[in-house]
C-alpha cells in the first residue's frame, strides 16, 4: 500500500530524465532525509521508476521498476525489471517500452512475463542431446517386438551410425542437413561371395551409407523419425514441429538407390538327399533339428525353439504357434513319417523339442558349414519350391501354403481353406525323396 502511495504521488506529466549518476546518488540523499524507503520516476519511458532500500542491515537496494495500471482492474501493479548493478539505464527505458507496447495491446506484462517463464521451463525439459533421449524411445518402440533378438539391433545401428553424427546435439536443433550427414556419411561394406569355382571370395566396398548399405539405412532413418516423433509427443508437446528425418520434409534430398535383389542362396534340390543322408548320420540335436527343417521347408525361428506341446502325435500335426510365423497366425504342419520317427527319437528333457531351451541359429549353421554342402538353412524353403514345381509339379499355391506364404487379399477371400491333407500328400513326397537315399 506504501509503494503504491509513493508512486501515485510522483506521477507529473512530465519527467525528466535521471543519469545514472543521479540514480546512483539516491541512498546518500535517502539517508540525509532520514528515510528507508523512496521511488523516483526514471524518465524516458512512461511507468518507469527506480526504487531505492536501505535495509537494517546497512546494505543497499537499488533496482528497477514498471509501475503500471492493470489492463483489466486498473489497480497499480509493481513489476521489478533488475538492479542498477545487473541492468543498464538504456536497457531498462528499452525493456520498459516494450512493456507499454503490450499494455497498449491490452496484455497484463507481469502475467505475461510469468507465462513466458513457465513456457522456458517446460521447454528445458525437451532440451535434451538425442544420445540421451534415443535410448528410452528406442524402448518404447521396441518393447512390442515379437523378435526379442532384434531389439538390441535398434541400439547398435544407433551407436555405429547415427551417435557419432548428431549423438551430441540437443534433440529440437537437428536440421534435415543433420539428417543428411548421418545417410551420406562414409561407410564399408564387407562381403563374402563365390566365384565361378564356387570359393568364396572377401568383397569390400566403401561410400556413402545410403548408398552401400541402402537396406540398413532406411531402417536407421525410419528409427531416426520414430525417436523424434517420440520427442515431439512427449509433454509438453511440440506442436508444429516438422520432423527432418521424414521422407515428406526430406523430399528428392535422398536419391533413389538401385538394389540387386539378392535371395538366400539354396543348394540344388538334387543335393539334398544326400546332406539329408549326411545328417542323419550325426545324431547331435542340431542335426535332428536341421532335418526336420529341410522336411517341413521351414523358418528357423519356426523350428528352433518348438515345443512338445504343439505336436499331436495322434493326429499327426505339428501347430506353430502365431508367436514364431511370420504372418502372425497358428500354422497347422501335416507331419511326415520321417519327421514323426525323427520326434520320437528324442529324449524329453523339458518343453522343448530337440535339446533343453531349444537349439540356436548359430548351431544350425555350424552344423550346416560342417557338412560342406553350399546354400542357407532358410535356402532349403527353394530346393523344396524348386522340386516341388518341377518334379511332382504340384500346384503353385499348394507349395506356397506348404511354406505359409501369405495369400493375396483377394484370395483369401474366396479360398479359406489350408488344404491341410492336400499339403500332407507334398510333403510326405519330399520327404521321402530326401530320404531315398538311406534307409530309415
Amino acid at each position: 500500500m506504501l509503494y503504491g502511495m509513493l508512486y501515485a504521488e510522483i506521477m507529473p506529466k512530465r519527467v525528466a530524465e535521471k543519469t545514472i549518476k543521479e540514480l546512483r546518488a539516491l541512498p546518500k540523499k535517502l539517508k540525509a532525509e532520514g528515510k528507508t524507503k523512496k521511488v523516483v520516476a526514471v524518465g524516458g519511458a512512461k511507468y518507469l521508476f527506480c526504487r531505492c532500500e536501505l535495509p537494517r542491515d546497512g546494505s543497499v537496494w537499488l533496482s528497477y521498476v514498471f509501475n503500471y495500471p492493470h489492463p483489466q482492474t486498473g489497480a497499480r501493479v509493481a513489476m521489478g525489471l533488475g538492479s542498477l548493478e545487473d541492468i543498464s539505464l538504456q536497457h531498462a527505458r528499452e525493456e520498459a517500452k516494450r512493456l507499454l507496447s503490450q499494455l497498449e495491446n491490452g496484455i497484463d506484462p507481469l502475467s505475461a512475463r510469468e507465462e513466458e517463464k513457465q513456457g522456458k521451463l517446460r521447454d528445458a525439459v525437451k532440451l535434451v542431446r538425442f544420445q540421451d533421449y534415443a535410448p528410452s524411445a528406442l524402448d518404447r518402440k521396441t518393447s512390442g517386438l515379437k523378435d526379442v533378438k532384434s531389439r538390441p539391433q535398434h541400439h547398435s545401428t544407433f551407436q555405429d551410425y547415427v551417435y557419432p553424427v548428431i549423438g551430441k546435439m540437443q534433440v529440437p536443433s537437428i536440421e534435415v542437413e543433420d539428417v543428411l550427414r548421418v545417410m551420406f556419411q562414409q561407410t564399408t561394406k564387407v562381403e563374402w561371395i563365390r566365384n565361378k569355382s564356387g570359393e568364396k571370395e572377401k568383397k569390400v566396398t566403401t561410400g556413402r551409407f545410403w548408398d552401400v548399405k541402402n537396406d540398413n539405412a532406411k531402417k536407421v532413418l525410419d528409427r531416426i523419425k520414430w525417436v523424434l516423433n517420440d520427442w515431439r509427443d512427449m509433454p509438453p508437446r511440440s506442436k508444429g514441429y516438422e520432423n527432418p528425418a521424414d521422407k515428406s520434409i526430406l523430399g528428392t534430398q535422398l536419391p533413389a538407390v538401385r538394389k540387386e535383389v539378392k535371395h538366400h542362396e539354396s543348394l540344388d534340390y538334387r543335393q539334398c538327399p544326400e546332406l539329408f543322408e549326411w545328417l542323419s548320420n550325426q545324431q547331435s540335436p542340431a542335426s535332428k533339428a536341421l532335418m526336420f527343417l529341410m522336411i517341413h521347408a521351414g523358418r528357423v525361428t519356426e523350428i528352433a525353439k518348438m515345443k512338445w506341446d504343439e505336436v499331436d502325435f495322434e493326429k499327426g500335426f505339428w501347430v506353430c504357434p502365431a508367436s514364431r510365423m511370420k504372418n502372425g497366425k497358428d500354422f497347422h504342419e501335416p507331419l511326415t513319417k520321417q519327421s514323426i520317427e525323427i520326434l520320437t527319437s528324442l529324449p524329453r528333457l523339458d518343453d522343448y523339442v530337440w535339446k533343453e531351451k531349444g537349439v540356436s541359429g548359430t548351431a544350425l549353421k555350424k552344423c550346416h558349414e560342417k557338412s560342406e554342402y553350399g546354400g542357407t538353412r532358410h535356402g532349403f524353403r527353394a530346393s523344396f519350391g524348386v522340386y516341388s514345381e518341377e518334379v511332382p509339379k504340384f500346384d503353385n499355391n499348394l507349395i506356397g501354403l506348404c511354406m505359409s506364404h501369405t495369400k493375396p487379399q483377394l484370395e483369401q477371400a474366396y479360398q479359406r481353406s489350408d488344404l491341410r491333407e492336400r499339403r500332407r500328400e507334398v510333403m510326405q513326397t519330399w520327404a521321402d525323396y530326401l530320404s531315398e537315399s538311406r534307409a530309415l
